[in-house]
């Protein structure tokens, strides 16, 4: 491309680098066959250019430029939610509902929550005849790992907000002395050993993870031989979700849901062999619905009634899968 054009259009640039500029001013402006012929010194989305090559270019743009690149690289990173991100979201939404999750004990709430208690029995048998160490990757408060180690399982609760963890160690200590380990840490760089785990429990997590097949590599990495991982997933195809999708990323938390073959692909390229795929439908948590307003409540009932109707649409997706011996 000639840079030497472009200075002598110094109008068709601004024109293009304006927010109402047209889509003509594009191709004016460059006159290039492929996007790695792009070397020009602004940020081009249709033509993929990147904020490293425009700034080693060797045409210095001018102020108006540099202002309008400064607020593109801005916008780019809102764009982008990361781990940290969405740790900040989830300390900040869990400490707004700490004194709710402190009051409830729950094992009087698996009693009295149909959903919830549904919940329970899914992630239960999945790990039934497990012996050693399971660990809930995402636990959040980690309800389903407290009560689970009620029950005799060896429940290590994994989560990068502190504050859950925190909240669940207070509630264990004024109900029951009987609960899970704790580990405070990034499923993308799990703090356990190799070969540690025999059972790995991801409900609802995976799709909050700014790196999936970073965090299941690491999962196949703390799991023994013939170890397993047991995931419950939204489905990326549901229409609901994706307009849930788009609410909680302007929230500022990561939402990536996967479709069927999605999830299939991750799981045989992280190193599993899949035992089980399909869909399952949970009622919503009676306590959850206690903390919403009463349209969402009917609109919550009504989601799950068109959800049982249509489980290959609504229905989230439930996965089984084993270690391969060959991904040690």
């Amino acid at each position: 491309m000639n840079h030497e054009k472009i200075r002598q259009r110094p109008h068709t640039m601004r024109r293009f680098l304006s927010p109402w500029g047209s889509g003509d001013d594009h191709f004016k402006a460059h006159r290039h066959r492929r996007p790695e012929d792009t070397t020009c010194a602004h940020i081009c989305q249709r033509c993929r250019v990147t904020l490293k090559a425009c700034r080693a270019a060797d045409t210095i743009p001018s102020g108006f430029k540099r202002r309008k690149m400064a607020e593109l690289e801005k916008g780019m990173r809102r764009l982008h939610i990361t781990a940290q991100d969405e740790r900040d979201f989830e300390r900040r939404h869990i400490s707004s509902l700490r004194d709710r999750y402190l009051a409830t004990d729950v094992l009087e709430r698996v009693q009295h929550d149909p959903g919830y208690q549904e919940k329970i029995l899914l992630i239960e048998d999945a790990i039934r005849g497990t012996q050693g160490l399971i660990l809930d990757v995402g636990a959040n408060t980690c309800g389903e790992a407290e009560v689970l180690s009620t029950r005799g399982f060896s429940m290590v609760a994994l989560d990068v907000n502190d504050v859950a963890l925190a909240i669940s160690q207070e509630r264990v200590q004024k109900f029951r002395d009987v609960g899970p380990r704790y580990v405070a840490g990034d499923a993308h760089r799990i703090p356990i050993q190799s070969g540690r785990v025999e059972a790995v429990v991801c409900f609802e997590s995976l799709h909050h993870l700014e790196d999936p097949t970073k965090a299941l590599t690491e999962i196949n990495r703390v799991l023994m031989p013939d170890g397993k991982v047991f995931l419950y997933e939204p489905y990326a195809y549901n229409p609901y979700r994706r307009i849930s999708e788009l609410r909680d990323w302007f929230k500022g938390t990561i939402e990536k849901s996967f479709g069927a073959n999605q999830l299939r692909e991750l799981l045989t390229g992280t190193g599993f062999d899949i035992r089980y795929l399909g869909r399952r439908v949970l009622p919503p948590s009676e306590w959850k619905k206690q903390n919403v307003n009463r349209l969402r409540r009917l609109l919550k009932d009504a989601y799950h009634g068109v959800s049982r109707v249509f489980p290959g649409l609504f229905g989230s997706l439930v996965a089984v899968a084993v270690k391969r011996e060959d991904s040690s």
